[in-house]
C-alpha cells in the first residue's frame, strides 16, 4: 500500500515472492535479481514480470562475505551485488535529489521539491533502494517484491 502519492512515482508491480532474503540490481539494466530459500528469479522492473526463475537453493552461487550472487537467465554467471539478511546496501539517493529512509510505517521517499511516498510495508524488510539510474524505486520484505517507478527526466 503507498500513501503520500507523488505524481512522480507509480507502482508497477507487487510480485509475491515467499522467502526473499536479498536483492540486487543487474547493472547496466531494468532487471533485479531477487535471492528466497526457493532459489533465484530474475524481475523486470518495467514490467513487473519474472524473466528467470531457479529453484536452486543457496549453493556455489551465493558469495554471503561479499554479499553476491551469480545471475541466471539473460544474466547467466554474472556476478549480483545484492542487499538483505547477508548485509550489503542498495542506493538510497539518486542523482537529481530524492531519498529513501526507513519509517515505522515502511519506507518514505522524499523528492528535491518537498513531495513525498511512502510504501507501507512495516514487517520483514530486507532490502530497499533505488535502481542505479534512479527511475525504479523496489521495497523487498520476506513476502514480496515492491517496485515503483518514474518516468525519465
Amino acid at each position: 500500500m503507498m500513501g503520500g502519492m507523488s505524481p512522480a512515482w507509480k507502482k508497477i508491480a507487487d510480485v509475491a515472492i515467499g522467502g526473499l532474503t536479498e536483492v540486487g540490481f543487474v547493472p547496466g539494466g531494468t532487471l533485479v535479481l531477487v535471492v528466497s530459500h526457493q532459489g533465484r528469479g530474475l524481475i523486470d522492473l518495467v514490467s513487473g514480470q519474472r524473466v528467470a526463475r531457479d529453484r536452486q537453493e543457496t549453493g556455489s552461487w551465493f558469495n554471503a562475505t561479499r554479499p553476491a550472487a551469480l545471475g541466471i537467465g539473460p544474466v547467466h554467471g554474472q556476478q549480483i551485488e545484492i542487499a538483505g539478511l547477508a548485509g550489503g546496501q542498495l542506493p538510497l539517493v539518486t542523482a537529481d535529489g530524492w531519498q529513501a529512509r526507513r519509517t515505522p510505517r515502511g519506507v518514505m521517499l522524499a523528492g528535491p521539491a518537498g513531495e513525498t511516498v511512502t510504501v507501507d510495508e512495516a514487517e520483514q524488510i530486507r532490502a530497499f533502494g533505488f535502481s542505479p539510474d534512479g527511475q525504479a524505486f523496489i521495497v523487498a520484505s520476506s513476502p514480496s517484491l515492491t517496485i515503483l517507478r518514474r518516468d525519465a527526466t
